[in-house]
């Protein structure tokens, strides 16, 4: 299905967001960039893709990009330091990353509570909460949300404790920009498909909402019963990895019995229904003689 997308600040993101890689590609001057408006500009959306189609009238070229690539990061960082957060902040924004600054370890708790990041930059002594307090009530709460941690703290104890307290990587002031967004790169890289917060599991389409107990799959609701919705958040909790019936059975129904084998194959058959069975890219895939994998 094709729809128009009239929303004048989504046009004015996407034309920013576009233009040095339409030039690049369709190699166009920037007078000849598509104006920004419904005519010639087509969202497209369907079980097949989330991709926007830019046509430029004049040059009669077509630039087909993900929609994915339009979103910008979501950014948490925790710094005290006004001068510091200032400019982190700035080479963020210029990189087209969205950024939200706490200067406070419980505010940025707060925040972590309420919203849901990409990515989190933690300095080390905080008013409120350090550093390391912080990361470890988030991994507590099973809150995997990547975390670099920024410090002039630089001894090697300090570093442990940063990576022992759940960090991801550990970047010691003073640094260059360039080698935080390359760790930035790099540690969303590892933390693979799946997005998380307290409330929510995403991959790819599929969303997850913890508390509601139900999936939404492009923007279609999708009830699931108790056991449904439990192998559903195993499977996707291990996104990427090959699992096998009798893990499945550990892990979901508590039980090692091979003979119980079936019902783990009626249950996967019960979701790709709900799941896959509407959309193109199919989630739940079987490799043959060893389980289940689900695949962004």
């Amino acid at each position: 299905m094709k729809s128009t997308c009239n929303r004048q600040d989504f046009y004015n993101r996407l034309a920013r967001r576009l233009q040095k890689k339409m030039i690049a590609t369709l190699h166009l001057r920037p007078l000849h960039l598509p104006l920004i408006n419904s005519h010639k500009i087509l969202s497209v959306f369907s079980c097949h893709s989330n991709n926007i189609l830019i046509q430029d009238t004049k040059q009669c070229a077509n630039f087909e990009i993900q929609l994915a690539e339009l979103q910008s990061m979501k950014v948490l960082l925790i710094e005290d330091d006004p001068t510091v957060a200032a400019l982190i902040r700035r080479g963020l924004l210029e990189a087209s990353y969205t950024v939200t600054l706490a200067d406070d370890g419980l505010v940025g708790w707060d925040m972590l509570l309420k919203y849901q990041f990409d990515i989190v930059l933690l300095d080390v002594k905080l008013p409120g909460l350090s550093g390391f307090d912080l990361c470890n009530r988030m991994r507590n709460k099973n809150d995997r949300t990547p975390v670099i941690m920024l410090s002039a703290l630089g001894s090697s104890e300090n570093v442990i404790n940063g990576l022992e307290s759940g960090a991801d990587d550990y970047l010691i002031k003073p640094f260059k920009f360039s080698e935080l967004v390359a760790r930035m790169g790099a540690v969303i890289r590892r933390s693979g498909p799946v997005t998380s917060d307290l409330h929510h599991l995403a991959i790819d389409t599929l969303l997850i909402d913890m508390e509601g107990r139900y999936a939404v799959r492009e923007g279609t609701k999708i009830s699931l019963t108790i056991t449904e919705f439990k192998l559903l958040e195993f499977l996707v909790r291990n996104a990427g990895r090959v699992i096998s019936r009798s893990e499945i059975l550990e892990n979901v129904w508590n039980s090692s019995q091979t003979s119980n084998y079936n019902v783990v194959d009626v249950y996967i058959a019960y979701l790709r229904r709900k799941i896959d069975r509407n959309s193109h890219k199919k989630l739940i895939q079987t490799v043959t003689g060893m389980g289940f994998v689900v695949r962004a």
